[in-house]
Order: structure tokens, then C-alpha cells, then sequence
């Protein structure tokens, strides 16, 4: 069912804090130096946080979708199900509560999975976190070195599989009527903008800062009704980063087609955007 727009809402202090928070709590799970912290919190009318009922059961069937719109062979809050993998219930304290979360099993370094993918929590007072290494970090063994930098594709595809994400769970989730992300970049310093290991997109040379972070509210009706917007706004503060007068414009460039285009280098059916009537 949709939800009324008329009445707009701000997230209380009590919900941003808890945000922040959560993001750090989980942080600290994970050992990667180079990541991405991303995390979003489910907002109701009076401000507050709006509950997950289930996260388990609501992880399950949302993954359905994922693999069908957000899956690269991975995809952001995937459920594993060997046993010593799969999600379990935990409770940990943020802001003196005890609150408690769907974890999933972070898979270490071995020598069938190169690198330490992802670490989340979904907690049942509204607020999901994923923290993830930087997949352009990822070489065979022996290859040659590269400088350090960022694919545009992988940019767009680790934020379309946050924000798909929360538009099918938001649809589980009766009365959210605002999605409010926040993205943390880190390990930044010394990297540049490529279209892919071998061509850079930016010039001017790499980052100057290690971290980046940037808080969006998003009203529910645009991440149901025009996803693509949606994405442009979370995605363009941190493109801005990298432009350069006569190199590249994200304002300009960062359209549907773009995206498209950004995905299809993937090779893969499981990336796409949501249709819009």
C-alpha cells in the first residue's frame, strides 16, 4: 500500500544518533582498512525509527528480488545458508539500549575467496548496516600493480545494491515514509576516478582526504516511484568528489543511460535499475 506523502517528516536526533552509532558499532567488526561503511535507517511520521518485524524472514524473501535486480555474484545483505555461515540473531548495546540484530557471517580471506567481502546487521528497531571492502582492491595473484583507484561501475553498482535493498525491504515495512543513507568512505587518500584498471575517467590526480562521509534523507515516494532519482542523489555527492573542469562532469554524465551503460560492463542479466511507469 502506498504511503501518504502529505506530511513530511525529519528524523529526530534520537534516530540520526543511533545511525551514527550503529554504523561505528559494526565497524568494528570488520578488519579492512579500505571500505565502505553504508547504512540506512527506516523513518516514520513521527520521526522515529519504524521497526523491522522479523528481519530474518523479511532478508529472505527481499534476497529474492536481489538476486534479480542487484546481484554481481554478490550482493549487499546477502543471506548465506551453510550453517556456520548463515545469519544469526545477536544483541549488542548502542546508546546505552540493548538492541537487537540479524548478522550476517563475514567471509574471511581463503584461498577460494580472495578478499573479505562484507560484514552486515539489520536491527530490528529499523536501521540496517552493511560494511564492505573495496572490490577494485581485488588482484590475482602476481598481476601487475596499478595505482590505487575506484571503477565508476563499481561506485554505482555498491550503491544500487544498498538502496535496492532498502526500497524491497521498505515495501515489507508498513509505514516508513522516509529512507535516510548514510555513506562513509574510507581509505580515499591517493585514489582516482577509472572506468575501468586501465583508464582513468578524472584528472587532477588522486584524493587528497581518506574519508568521505555524506548523510541523504530520501522520502519513501521517491525511492518507490522514481528509483533512478534516488540513486542520482545519493551517487553524484561523492562522483563530485573526482570532477575536473575539461575531464569530467558527474552532474552531466551520471544519467539513466550512463548507468545502464556503467552496469553492462558487469556482463551480468542481475544488475539493472527498477522499471518506472
Amino acid at each position: 500500500m502506498r504511503q501518504s506523502l502529505a506530511r513530511q517528516s525529519k528524523p529526530d536526533e534520537r534516530a540520526a544518533n543511533l545511525l551514527r552509532i550503529a554504523v561505528d558499532d559494526t565497524a568494528e567488526d570488520f578488519t579492512a582498512q579500505t571500505r565502505l561503511l553504508a547504512d540506512k535507517a527506516f523513518v516514520g511520521s513521527d520521526g522515529d525509527l519504524v521497526e523491522i518485524s522479523n528481519p530474518r524472514a523479511v532478508n529472505e524473501r527481499v534476497s529474492i528480488e536481489m538476486h534479480r535486480l542487484a546481484h554481481y555474484g554478490w550482493n549487499s545483505f546477502l543471506p548465506l545458508h551453510v550453517p556456520e555461515r548463515a545469519p544469526q540473531i545477536r544483541s549488542s548495546t548502542l546508546a546505552g539500549q540493548e538492541m537487537v540484530y540479524l548478522e550476517g557471517m563475514r567471509v574471511e580471506n581463503t584461498d577460494l575467496i580472495s578478499s573479505a567481502f562484507d560484514y552486515w546487521r539489520i536491527y530490528e528497531c529499523g536501521i540496517g548496516v552493511s560494511v564492505e571492502s573495496f572490490r577494485d582492491d581485488w588482484r590475482r595473484s602476481g598481476a601487475e600493480a596499478i595505482p590505487p583507484h575506484l571503477t565508476a561501475g563499481w561506485i554505482l553498482i555498491v550503491i544500487h545494491s544498498l538502496l535496492a535493498h532498502a526500497r524491497l525491504v521498505g515495501q515489507e515495512t508498513p509505514g516508513v515514509i522516509q529512507v535516510v543513507v548514510r555513506m562513509d568512505w574510507r581509505g580515499l587518500k591517493g585514489r582516482m576516478l577509472a572506468w575501468d584498471h586501465f583508464r582513468h575517467a578524472a584528472g587532477g590526480g588522486g584524493m587528497a582526504d581518506d574519508r568521505f562521509v555524506k548523510t541523504i534523507a530520501i522520502e519513501w515516494g521517491l525511492l518507490r516511484d522514481s528509483y533512478f532519482e534516488a540513486l542520482r542523489r545519493v551517487a553524484l555527492p561523492f562522483f563530485r568528489l573526482f570532477g575536473a573542469a575539461g575531464w569530467f562532469d558527474p552532474d552531466e554524465w551520471l544519467s539513466r543511460e550512463a548507468v545502464d551503460r556503467e552496469f553492462s560492463r558487469s556482463r551480468m542479466k542481475t544488475i539493472k535499475l527498477f522499471e518506472e511507469s
